[in-house]
Order: structure tokens, then sequence, then C-alpha cells
């Protein structure tokens, strides 16, 4: 769940009404094949998975496969993608929070880091939780 939570990225959220703005309908259509390739990487994802059983994901299945390099290399490129897409995720969140209560962003914003910091600090059950159930709400939206 939260590899399937982590494909749909917070540019679905934001970035869709500017671009059925741009584009009309056809968007649509781009995100029914975006969404059939990420299912495509899902079930690949899981035939890795099943082949090589070690924890590391991305970055382990490049060590194997291309070699250690390329498994450094991509454990920090991910890191930096989870990072980089942190703002955009937290901005977005309080724009629809601050207009839902009709208060300045900065507000939820603050909300928002303090809350996921303190979730992160918390144990690893906690923030597998966490994630699973903020996972399935952006799986069903």
């Amino acid at each position: 769940m939260m590899g399937l939570g982590s494909t749909i990225g917070a540019g679905l959220f934001l970035g869709t009404g500017v671009g059925i703005s741009a584009a009309g309908p056809a968007v649509l259509l781009a995100y029914v094949i975006a969404g059939f390739l990420a299912i495509l990487v899902m079930q690949m994802l899981g035939e890795m998975g099943t082949v090589i059983p070690a924890s590391g994901s991305f970055s382990e299945y490049a060590e194997h496969g291309i070699g250690r390099w390329a498994g450094f290399t991509q454990g920090w490129i991910y890191w930096l993608a989870t990072v980089a897409v942190l703002g955009a995720e937290i901005t977005g969140a309080a724009g629809f929070i601050g207009s839902w209560f009709n208060v300045s962003p900065w507000i939820p914003a603050a909300i928002c880091v303090v809350l996921f910091g303190v979730i992160n600090l918390l144990r690893v059950r906690s923030f597998g939780e966490f994630e699973y159930w903020f996972a399935l709400i952006k799986v069903v939206v």
C-alpha cells in the first residue's frame, strides 16, 4: 500500500485542475495511461521482490542487476525525490485545509509539519500504520 500511495503523488491533487483547464478531457486519458503504467511498475516490483527477497527495494534491485554504484545512486535519488516532494505535499495540504477552515495556509502547514515530524519520530510500527491509512486515502480518492 505504501508503494502504491507513493506512486500517487501530490501532482494528482494539485495539478488536476490546471491540467484539465489547459488540455481539457485529454487529461483523463493521460491519467488512465499513467495509471496503467503505475500498475505495471508495481507488478514488476512485486516480481522482483519474490526473486530477490531482500529489504532495500529499488536500490537493492539496482545493485543486484547493475552494480553497487547503481544501488547507491538509486537509494540517494529515491531519498532526494521523497524529500523534494514533501514541500509540494505540505503546500497542497495547507492550501486545501486553509480553504476549508478559512485560515491562512501557513497555519495548517505548520500543524502538518509538526504532526508528521512527531509521527516520524515514533516507533516504526506507528509510522507504518500512519502511512498505510494515508496511502489508502490517496488510493480511494
